[in-house]
């Protein structure tokens, strides 16, 4: 697989270059993008750019009707096709993309799993974002530790990609609007800030749960996220006080 990514990185990095040629050449012709020109030989030539995939926002649709029913398995297939092996997606019509690592922790939650998967990963995709979904199972009888887990999907996520940002995900946590943009900006972003359950008003200023959004180098400062939280709670309040004091 490692092999299969680094070619595929390899090949979009390339052709990327070959784009900024075709600019540069473009220049010195005065053509413009899109365009017939001819080469020396007279042979036209259809020249084409790529666009960075930030400014490509146009397939988003806004507000999105949430379905809590388990997909098919023909449904689950149909979202495979546009992924690569581990659930990765990199968009193909435009150059220069977020990358986005999605950590969740996870354990004993098979009816959820399912229902975010089928609803994260095309909201995912029509915000042109390369991305990958980590899901980091607990699998012992311990009291469940959130903050380890996120700790470990940080590390295990690096050793498969040099991802930018990293957003830590619960499994119970759908997006209802894709004009909420995955991506870290240079700020610290909490993304769990209205939620139906409280009504869509946040309850407490400093809650900093469910979804976090964080660039690798500030997840590196704060030194992660404490292992020592056993059972559910207190690790988001630690994760608010580490973003907090540095």
């Amino acid at each position: 697989f490692m092999v299969i990514l680094c070619l595929a990185v390899l090949l979009s990095y390339l052709y990327t270059k070959r784009i900024n040629m075709m600019n540069v050449m473009n220049n010195i012709r005065g053509t413009q993008y899109g365009t017939v020109s001819q080469d020396l030989t007279d042979t036209p030539v259809i020249e084409t750019i790529q666009h960075e995939c930030s400014g490509i926002l146009s397939g988003l649709i806004g507000k999105i009707n949430i379905s809590l029913q388990v997909p098919t398995p023909s449904e689950m297939h149909y979202i495979s096709l546009s992924l690569s092996p581990g659930g990765e997606y990199l968009p193909g019509h435009c150059h220069n993309p977020h990358h986005v690592a999605i950590i969740v922790p996870y354990r004993n939650r098979t009816e959820q799993l399912p229902v975010f998967l089928a609803h994260i990963h095309p909201f995912l995709m029509r915000q042109n974002i390369h991305y990958k979904i980590y899901i980091v199972n607990q699998a012992d009888s311990n009291e469940f530790n959130r903050a380890m887990l996120m700790n470990i999907g940080f590390k295990e996520a690096l050793g498969d990609y040099n991802w930018t940002c990293f957003i830590f995900h619960d499994v119970d946590h759908l997006p209802e609007d894709d004009r909420n943009l995955y991506s870290c900006p240079d700020q610290i972003r909490h993304m769990a800030v209205s939620m139906d359950k409280w009504n869509y008003k946040l309850m407490d200023k400093r809650y900093f749960g469910g979804v976090v959004a964080i660039r690798r180098e500030h997840f590196e400062k704060i030194n992660g996220v404490s292992n020592k939280f056993w059972g559910w709670g207190v690790e988001d309040d630690d994760m608010y006080r580490r973003v907090v004091n540095n």
